[in-house]
């Protein structure tokens, strides 16, 4: 199968947060992205009949700061389970 992983970093929106950004319209952005992988997984997994597992990482958080990774992850689970 296939590891494919939707880069939720390394872009000009991803500056501070991705999913757990206040700003709807960026956070919108992150949203469609993480659509449009799932549909660019299924496409692999269909055209190549194996499997295509999406690898979400997504960089919201401070490492030193629990109770904030916390309430970014939770937040992030709640848009996830939306894709």
């Amino acid at each position: 199968g296939i590891d494919f992983n939707p880069t939720f970093f390394s872009h000009e929106k991803a500056a501070k947060l991705t999913l757990s950004i206040p700003d709807e319209e960026i956070r919108r952005f992150w949203i469609r992205h993480g659509q449009a992988c799932i549909r660019i997984s299924r496409y692999f997994a269909e055209e190549l009949g194996q499997s295509c597992v999406m690898n979400i990482w997504i960089p919201d958080g401070y490492k030193d700061i629990l109770d904030y990774n916390i309430k970014c992850n939770t937040k992030n689970m709640d848009i996830i389970l939306t894709f």
